[in-house]
């Protein structure tokens, strides 16, 4: 997945980016945040932007619910 500088990053693409990271590596969701929160913010949560770091916080509380009901 291309990451531009320039564009805030929904909470769906990092849905998205969660779940390709679980599929392809087999790993859970804490794993996928731990290895997406190094990816993409290292030690500068608003690297790309407050909005971005939300959005990715939301992601990750969403699936994080829906796991939980399962």
């Amino acid at each position: 997945m291309v990451i531009k500088n320039s564009a805030t990053l929904s909470r769906d693409y990092f849905q998205s980016y969660f779940k390709l990271r679980m599929n392809t590596l087999g790993c859970s969701l804490d794993e996928a945040r731990d290895q997406t929160y190094e990816k993409f913010f290292g030690e500068n949560e608003e690297r790309f932007g407050k909005a971005t770091y939300v959005h990715f916080l939301e992601a990750y509380e969403e699936m994080s619910e829906e796991i939980d009901k399962r």
